[in-house]
């Protein structure tokens, strides 16, 4: 199975609402919400906006162990640079500086645990204030359970301009993924199959597909259907 990327009816949502980020006049909020259960597809679209070709953005994961220092660090190397100076307000400065001179938009991945760290209000700060002061778009991307964490936030939840929250994969996208990404033909009654068991999880679908793709070459098949698929099921998993 290929690993292309698919435009999908996320990727389609996401790419528009961060283009109205992108276009938000001078003074104007381009702090974006991203969030949905996990399987949804929500790092590999905002990965693949981050691209140069696409936003090029700075794309960092937070951990469980930042604080606001460990924060800006990271983003200054995801610059190209190295941390100068002996505290959080050089960092600070260092990272508006760069921002601001290159203009590329900043993405947040997990970033639930800056919300749930001890010094996640000083994060949230300093990322409001980078977004603030190089005025480039700002997006979050996080869990289903996000939005509520931003709401007891009044100075961040006030700038939140465009929320994108991803919807489990419907047989249309299941289709297109297949289409583009499965080397042999996938019958509609499989493929209806496959998006029922995966419940519009991107991660399920995919790895029931690339099963089914991984079985039909082995036949030498150039077409699987459900039939086909329930009939040598027991014997493929025997036979890993």
């Amino acid at each position: 199975m290929k690993h292309d990327i698919v435009d999908v009816n996320n990727l389609q949502r996401l790419s528009a609402a961060f283009s109205l980020l992108q276009g938000a006049g001078y003074g104007m909020s381009k702090f974006g919400l991203v969030h949905g259960t996990a399987g949804f597809g929500k790092t590999t679209a905002v990965g693949w906006l981050s691209q140069p070709n696409q936003a090029n953005a700075i794309f960092v994961t937070a951990t469980p162990f930042w604080t606001p220092t460990s924060m800006l660090k990271t983003l200054i190397h995801e610059l190209g640079f190295e941390p100068i100076g002996r505290g959080t307000q050089d960092y600070f400065n260092q990272v508006v500086e760069a921002v601001s001179r290159f203009q590329r938009p900043l993405f947040v991945d997990e970033a639930d645990f800056i919300f749930d760290a001890p010094s996640g209000k000083r994060m949230v700060e300093s990322l409001r204030s980078v977004h603030d002061i190089a005025g480039v778009p700002v997006l979050l991307i996080g869990m289903d359970k996000i939005s509520a964490k931003v709401r007891r936030l009044p100075q961040l939840n006030s700038r939140i301009a465009q929320e994108i929250c991803f919807a489990p994969l419907t047989l249309e996208d299941a289709a297109a993924i297949a289409a583009q990404n499965i080397e042999v033909g996938i019958a509609p009654d499989l493929l209806a199959d496959v998006h029922s068991a995966a419940n519009g999880n991107a991660r399920y679908l995919c790895e029931g597909l690339a099963k089914a793709e991984n079985f039909a070459v082995r036949q030498g098949w150039q077409v699987i259907d459900l039939a086909g698929w329930k009939q040598a099921k027991q014997a493929y998993f025997l036979d890993r």
